[in-house]
């Protein structure tokens, strides 16, 4: 008897995996990551002078906030409200001055004595009280620098009272306001500490020349997070580039991955932590710079590079070094 069992046939899909406008979007969403990482590096670097990652470690939230403040020289500028530490800013900015605008012989000894009496004070006068001694002598200063450092005792004492997201809402809000009452208390201490600076600054440049004056602003003082303010523009730089070159850009997007992920963990949208007043709208877990790592996750683990990027040649040259044939791409 003949075998009377069905043969069965697989119709092939009509619904294609990858189609050319998946191709086109993927390579837009490429080039589009890529040009927002590296306008944001250029314009830090060029656009924005003497830009800082300094307040946006200070104002980190989250589990990691000790983490990221412990970045910072000078987090509570405890080093800054010193005598020593302001003398020794004045004459670091002495040099840049002398340095920066070129000052004559004339100019230069001009500009020391006056940075000495701003120092000490000037024995021969007692007309001119902003001089560093005499600030940090003052007993109204003094008041105000404790009353600082009585504050910052209540905040680490908050601050352990509310090691996570557990607790009432108002013990957040009363720590929200101290950071913010803080961070006045600083800026007003570090006013009248630093006016000595100000006006030895001030004085050099009012003699200046116009041919100096050419010359254009003096850049401001040491950053606290020189390096990681030089790593982070750079890396927002060199990420977008290649991105939108489509060169190396599984490193590339991965090297974006990190970024992200530190922005994103200083400033975590978790339950019941605080959130920074610089975010610009409301979220819990997913935030923008979540949404964005996990589209250049995406990427990384495609071949987007080599559609329409530079990856499709190296890919090519590193197939035709290592001898490979059609079919044996590189994983670039």
């Amino acid at each position: 008897m003949a075998d009377t069992t069905p043969e069965l046939t697989v119709r092939p899909s009509r619904v294609r995996t990858v189609t050319g406008w998946t191709i086109f979007f993927m390579v837009l969403l490429r080039i589009s990551i890529g040009w927002h990482f590296a306008y944001e590096g250029l314009y830090k670097i060029v656009g924005e002078r003497d830009w800082r990652a300094t307040s946006y470690l200070l104002q980190s939230s989250g589990p990691l906030r000790p983490v990221f403040r412990s970045m910072v020289h000078d987090p509570d500028g405890l080093i800054r409200l010193t005598p020593e530490s302001v003398k020794e800013r004045i004459d670091e900015r002495y040099a840049l001055l002398v340095e920066h605008y070129d000052l004559t012989t004339e100019q230069s000894a001009e500009t020391e004595a006056y940075a000495k009496r701003k120092k000490v004070g000037d024995p021969a006068s007692d007309h001119d009280k902003i001089y560093v001694d005499a600030i940090f002598a003052d007993e109204d200063f003094q008041r105000q620098k404790a009353d600082y450092e009585l504050l910052l005792e209540e905040i680490k004492e908050m601050e352990a009272a509310l090691t996570g997201p557990v607790g009432p809402d108002y013990n957040k809000e009363r720590l929200m306001y101290s950071y913010g009452k803080k961070a006045q208390s600083l800026a007003a201490l570090l006013s009248r500490a630093e006016a000595p600076l100000r006006a030895m600054e001030a004085n050099t440049i009012a003699k200046l020349t116009p041919e100096q004056m050419a010359k254009g602003p003096i850049s401001g003082e040491k950053s606290q997070t020189a390096l990681i303010d030089f790593a982070n523009m750079w890396g927002l730089t060199l990420v977008g580039a290649c991105l939108m070159l489509g060169l190396l850009t599984r490193f590339a997007a991965l090297g974006g991955v990190g970024l992200l992920a530190l922005y994103y963990f200083a400033m975590p949208p978790f339950l019941g932590y605080p959130q920074s007043p610089m975010l610009e709208g409301h979220y819990l877990i997913v935030n923008k710079n979540f949404i964005e790592a996990i589209a250049l996750l995406v990427i990384a683990t495609s071949r987007v590079g080599r559609w329409g990027g530079l990856d499709a040649y190296v890919g090519a040259w590193v197939d035709a070094w290592l001898g490979r044939g059609r079919g044996q791409e590189g994983a670039v």
